[in-house]
């Protein structure tokens, strides 16, 4: 009988409580980055899901959760960036600085949407579209680095 999945659940674990995966130096502080990230993704996804729950012909509700996406991530950025003066591992602060561009493209595709909505402009509508598509990238290649995908 194979080892194997014992010893990949084993790693699984370590990395999911902060700990270094074999070969990797861990940094004093790349589980408190790890958790800060993680919960400021789930906040933004759940302010982002907020777009599908409005209906198409409510244009108030999406600009009201439009606003909502760009103010937290407005507010989010200085904690985020400021786990950048912390000491942490080279992966892990790669993804914090990709984090750090998925939150600006947040703000800006959220204040887009807004925009868009207030002015009933829908090629602004489209470009905030694009903007969340790539701040979602952004996200997702953050949480790869920092063991979290």
């Amino acid at each position: 009988m194979s080892r194997a999945p014992a010893v990949l659940g084993l790693l699984a674990l370590a990395l999911l409580l902060g700990l270094a995966a074999p070969g990797q130096a861990l940094a004093s502080g790349d589980a408190a980055a790890r958790r800060v990230v993680v919960k400021h993704v789930q906040r933004i996804r759940s302010l982002s899901d907020q777009y599908a729950l409005c209906a198409p012909d409510r244009p108030l509700c999406i600009g009201n959760a439009a606003y909502r996406v760009y103010a937290y991530a407005r507010d989010a950025r200085p904690e985020v960036v400021a786990l950048l003066g912390t000491r942490l591992s080279a992966k892990v602060k790669s993804g914090v600085r990709y984090y750090v561009q998925a939150l600006n493209a947040y703000a800006v595709s959220g204040i887009t949407a807004y925009t868009a909505v207030r002015t009933q402009n829908a090629s602004l509508l489209s470009a905030a579209l694009r903007e969340t598509i790539k701040a979602a990238s952004l996200t997702n290649r953050a949480l790869r680095l920092m063991a979290y995908a």
